[in-house]
């Protein structure tokens, strides 16, 4: 018996390898993130997604550190052949279970849904986790509404003073207001917004 602990990484995966006898390779050198095996799923129009794992805040009430100490974003090309491959397959919806999915924006997420936009990929993302509101202007909303984001779910967490205190403040209420204003005036209805409060 085995017990392997921590993230699964290019460590992991030689050692899976060694122990089951066949080479299990990131999908890219360099690349710790090893693509999941989805291979089972009777269902594949539905497919889970992350491009990052872990999370640079620290939020006193989040176990995401705890989960993933080290914060790493895969390649944005290494995810959009990984997006790309799997729609050709027939996935329709991916669901983004990123913890933080617009962390160096400029240098992650516009680039890899710039590419999904380029390539002609017609799916819809959907965000589950809650999005750092700080991050979502009108040139982040408007490549979500280009590339098919269909479900964002935003964090305020509070607007309670004495709770801000204690958990930080993730987001002012004007930051808030000005996400929202830029994914309507992207094309999003309020059915596509929910709000994640403590």
């Amino acid at each position: 018996d085995y017990v392997l602990s921590g993230a699964c990484d290019a460590g992991t995966l030689q050692t899976l390898g060694g122990i089951i006898g066949k080479s299990m390779a990131p999908a890219a050198p360099g690349d710790d993130f090893p693509e999941p095996d989805c291979s089972l799923l009777r269902n594949k129009r539905v497919m889970p997604l992350r491009t990052s794992r872990g999370c640079p805040h620290r939020c006193p009430y989040c176990a995401a550190a705890l989960l993933e100490p080290r914060f790493a974003q895969t390649p944005p090309l290494t995810i959009a052949e990984y997006i790309t491959r799997l729609h050709a397959q027939g996935a329709v919806d991916f669901a983004l279970y990123d913890d933080a999915l617009l962390v160096n924006a400029g240098r992650h997420f516009i680039p890899l849904f710039r590419e999904i936009c380029s390539r002609g990929v017609t799916a819809r993302f959907h965000v589950p986790n809650g999005l750092q509101v700080r991050s979502i202007d009108d040139r982040i909303a408007s490549l979500m509404r280009q590339a098919g984001f269909a479900t964002l779910r935003l964090s305020l967490e509070t607007i309670a003073p004495d709770d801000r205190r204690l958990i930080g403040v993730k987001a002012a209420e004007q930051e808030f207001a000005r996400a929202v204003a830029a994914l309507r005036k992207a094309g999003f209805s309020s059915d596509a917004l929910g709000v994640y409060i403590l």
